[in-house]
């Protein structure tokens, strides 16, 4: 059985990588996706995920460190990918906090009520590690 890739020859330098921020807990994910993969044991560094509105909000006070629900990522050519960037945040991920040179690992896109460049001014990021 082929897969979509390989029946749509799919080339590499065409295909960028959709996340979504889902509302489930990881403790509610039974199985993988049909696509992609599911992450969790990511943290949101200068704000939160507000699972009400399924946006970026602003943080809880004195909160530094809030978790991110599962997020989805999965590929999708370029061309297809349609994504308004004028309320998305394109958030950067992190290895850890400390945001050295070389531990920048993938973008994650996030939806905000807000203009990006307010997330971009706060420094607004997403690490793997917070110890």
């Amino acid at each position: 059985m082929l897969g979509r890739h390989t029946r749509d020859t799919w080339v590499l330098d065409d295909v960028s990588n959709k996340t979504i921020v889902t509302n489930q807990d990881p403790i509610e994910v039974r199985r993988g996706p049909d696509e992609g993969v599911y992450i969790y044991g990511l943290f949101v560094d200068g704000a939160r995920w507000a699972t009400e509105t399924s946006m970026l909000a602003e943080g809880t006070p004195k909160v530094l460190y809030e978790p991110l629900p599962v997020l989805h990522v999965t590929g999708v050519l370029a061309s297809r990918h349609g994504l308004d960037l004028s309320y998305t945040y394109v958030c950067p991920v992190y290895k850890d906090f400390k945001r050295a040179p070389g531990s920048y690992i993938f973008d994650v896109h996030m939806p905000t009520q807000d203009t990006p460049n307010k997330w971009v001014l706060r420094g607004v990021a997403l690490v793997a590690s917070i110890d």
